[in-house]
Order: C-alpha cells, then sequence, then structure tokens
C-alpha cells in the first residue's frame, strides 16, 4: 500500500522494495524507465520538480540528506543490472541537482545524495515496467529526530585497506587503460599526503541549469570549486563499496573511475568550443595543473588532459 510521509512535510508518494535501512524512509519513486535505458521520461522529471519545491520550502541552507536507489527488470546478466541500476540512480541524482540549480542557484549545495544499486534483485513481479524504477529514500534517526547521515560515511572503514583491496582485484583483471588508471588511483590513495579531490560531471549541470555568472572573480571560482570537489577516500569508506562482494567491489571503483574522467573529456570539450564561460576555463585549468602533480590523483589521467 502507498507509503505516507507527511511527517516529513512531503506530499503523498507511493512505492515498494526494501528499505535501504530501517529507518529510511520512502520519498518517492521513479518508475517504468525505458528498457536498457538509465535517461528519465517525462513523469520523472515532474516528480522531481515537485521533490525540489518541497526541498526549497524548507529553512534556506538546512542540510538534507537523500537515498537513491536504482533497479532493473530481470533481464540481463546481474553484473550489468548492476551498473545499469546505478546508472538510472546517478542520472536521476544529476537531474535532481539540475532541478534544484534552475529554481534556486545555490540551492542544491545543500543536499547531499547516496545512489546505490539493487540490480535486478528486487523486481517487482509480474511487472518489467514498473521493476525499472529508482526509489528514493530520506534517512532519519531513531525517535523521529533529526535525518542522520546515510551509513555509507561511516568514518570506521580504513580507506588505507580499502585501496589495498583494490589493488589486488584490479591486478587480477586484464591489462585495459582502465585498470592501468586505477591501479595508479589506488596504489597513490594509499599515501595520504596524495590529494583525492576530484571535479564531478554534475558541476556542468549546475552551471548551466543554475546560470553562473560569465564572469567571476578569482575568488568566487576557488569557493565554487571547494564546494563542487568530492574525495575519493571518502567514496572508498562508504560501506556500499568498501564491503561489496568482489565483484560489485571491482564494479564500483570502475564507476569513480568513469565518472572521473567523464568529467575530463566533458569539459575539454566544452573549452575547445565558442562561448564557454570563464567558470569552465578555470576548472579546465585546475585539471591540466593537478594532472602534472605527482601527489595529485589527476597525474593518473595525464594522458587524458588532451580528451578522448
Amino acid at each position: 500500500m502507498p507509503y505516507m510521509i507527511r511527517r516529513l512535510g512531503y506530499p503523498r508518494f507511493s512505492g515498494f522494495g526494501q528499505f535501504p535501512t530501517p529507518e529510511a524512509r520512502r520519498v518517492d519513486v521513479l518508475t517504468a524507465f525505458p528498457f536498457d535505458k538509465h535517461m528519465l521520461i517525462p513523469q520523472h522529471h515532474q516528480q522531481l520538480i515537485a521533490l525540489s519545491r518541497h526541498i526549497l520550502s524548507r529553512p534556506a541552507g538546512e542540510p538534507v540528506q537523500f537515498i537513491m536507489v536504482g533497479h532493473t527488470d530481470p533481464v540481463g546478466t546481474g553484473a550489468y543490472n548492476q551498473e545499469l541500476a546505478l546508472r538510472r540512480a546517478a542520472e536521476a541524482r544529476r537531474q535532481l541537482v539540475a532541478t534544484l540549480e534552475r529554481m534556486r542557484p545555490g540551492s542544491s549545495r545543500a543536499v547531499s545524495v547516496t545512489i546505490e544499486s539493487r540490480g535486478a534483485t528486487q523486481i517487482i513481479p509480474n511487472s518489467p515496467e514498473r521493476s525499472r524504477r529508482v526509489e528514493i529514500f530520506r534517512p532519519a534517526a531513531p525517535n523521529g529526530g533529526t535525518p542522520a547521515p546515510p551509513a555509507s560515511v561511516a568514518p570506521s572503514i580504513d580507506w588505507r585497506r580499502v585501496a589495498e583491496r583494490g589493488v589486488r582485484l584490479i591486478e587480477q583483471k586484464a591489462a585495459t587503460p582502465q585498470t592501468q588508471r586505477l591501479q595508479c588511483l589506488l596504489r597513490k590513495l594509499q599515501n595520504e599526503h596524495v590529494n583525492d579531490a576530484w571535479i564531478p560531471w554534475d558541476y556542468n549541470v549546475q552551471q548551466i541549469a543554475g546560470g553562473l555568472p560569465r564572469e567571476m572573480t578569482g575568488q568566487q571560482i576557488t569557493d565554487y570549486l571547494a564546494k563542487l570537489m568530492r574525495r575519493v577516500r571518502k567514496e572508498l569508506k562508504r560501506p556500499l563499496v568498501a564491503n561489496a562482494p568482489d565483484d560489485q567491489f571491482v564494479m564500483n571503483l570502475r564507476r569513480i573511475d568513469d565518472e572521473i574522467l567523464r568529467a575530463i573529456r566533458s569539459i575539454y570539450g566544452i573549452v575547445n568550443q565558442a562561448g564557454h564561460g570563464q567558470f569552465h576555463r578555470a576548472v579546465w585549468e585546475w585539471m591540466r595543473a593537478k594532472s602534472d602533480d605527482p601527489n595529485h590523483i589527476y597525474s593518473c589521467y595525464r594522458d587524458y588532459r588532451g580528451g578522448p
């Protein structure tokens, strides 16, 4: 039956499947993804607009956390469905950020979204269309208190051991450009003096949708870059990454590499087109500078700073 969440101040939404944690509260479900696709349909955009309006109705700057869980129908291999479901969740997160920035530039900074994949492990019986979905949850603290941080940021996991495990597993894979990058990345991460900051592709959505000023001061650029940066070690400390079975663990490592490389290639394409913004150029110069720094993870991507 529909799951009501009036206590959170959201409208009524319905969904299905298991919650990522016992305390999580379902907010909405994006159903009926096209077969073998991760892109959202018009219905999903309307749902994210509604969700964004409720987020923006809260006090400005108040942190809000969500968990987006991707699912597939049973067609395909387990490994492929895990990856497809994760892409669906990542796309839903990307579009939520874009929607928030269109409505109120800068508002997405207070929103934290963790993505997870269930592949085809939680299908809806006799309904492949409804099985192809992304469920949106809000983690909540016990006793109805302030929502707790997702378990995925638990600080008890030793990222050094996680990186060591990654090196061992990647070494068992066939040599490819990606496995070579991952070996470089994971070995560097074991050195605590290596900078693990990276710029996600989402930054471009925030600029285009949010309308960053075309001309920005150096301090504005520095401040905005700092807010957009993610940390690989933080990703490795997530239980869903660190404690995953070997195949899923390697898939998560490949996802991190894919996101880093996608951002590099995307910004390269943008700065080589007429009309790119000052912030685009600043991001590209930052990436190029870090790729020359042996104490930065971008040095593992030096061969890609000239594009694909």
